[in-house]
């Protein structure tokens, strides 16, 4: 019997996946001329940054990081920001605005209450390209992925991922899932066609961030809306 749960104890550990760390060295670093920044989404079709504060701003900023455009929304906090090839989505502590991109006009409002997230801290939004769903990544005592038809935003599936609450934002990039975790200085790189598996960690230093995005496949943008400052990084996710 010992023999058998020695061997079953050995296969177990050989069976787990390892996962490589590694350390975020910055090489640029910029100050943004909005206040209260809190979200920042790259977007390749226009070639340009789309930026949500707590104060209600939603801002189209150029590659320097110099705004090109901002709409204010009264008695609203935006926490996300995400846009596609037409719309820019940006979630306020309430409701899923859909703007359009060219003058930031209101097109549809779902309240978070309609899509049963009330009760949730959202920290992650975007198209699943696998799965062909909307995926909010939502946060209470577990994070969890909760998946919505692109077209009328009703719940298809509901994914637990198994990390902790502490997940401070999530963003996606191609098939991968990164995770910020302020409290352990780490950005966890979850591949999205296993199961959400992580396949990586990266650490990082000093100030906490609220954000992030990529710029390119080996450009990782993230954003500390306390010190109001974008910082680029050079990656590899393969």
């Amino acid at each position: 019997m010992k023999l058998k749960t020695f061997i079953l104890l050995l296969t177990l550990l050989l069976s787990c996946k390892e996962y490589q760390t590694f350390k975020l060295v910055e090489y640029d670093v910029k100050r943004l001329d909005l206040a209260k920044p809190q979200s920042i989404f790259y977007s390749v079709w226009d070639t340009a940054y789309f930026l949500a504060t707590q104060d209600g701003f939603i801002a189209e900023l150029d590659t320097n990081f110099n705004v090109l455009a901002k709409k204010e929304f009264n008695n609203e906090s935006f926490q996300y920001i995400y846009a596609d090839e037409v719309f820019v989505y940006a979630i306020s502590e309430k409701e899923l605005i859909t703007l359009l991109k060219s003058n930031f006009e209101v097109k549809n409002r779902v309240s978070l209450a309609k899509l049963g997230l009330k009760q949730y801290r959202i920290v992650g939004f975007y198209f699943n390209p696998l799965s062909k769903t909307f995926d909010f990544v939502v946060t209470r005592i577990k994070l969890s992925i909760f998946q919505y038809n692109p077209t009328n935003f009703k719940k298809m599936k509901t994914q637990r991922i198994g990390q902790g609450a502490q997940v401070e934002n999530a963003f996606q990039f191609s098939k991968h899932l990164l995770l910020i975790d302020n409290e352990k200085k780490t950005i966890q790189v979850c591949d999205i066609s296993q199961n959400f598996s992580v396949s990586k960690t990266f650490k990082f230093t000093g100030t906490n961030f609220s954000s992030g995005t990529f710029f390119n496949p080996n450009t990782l943008v993230l954003l500390s809306g306390e010190t109001r400052r974008v910082f680029k990084y050079h990656i590899n996710l393969q």
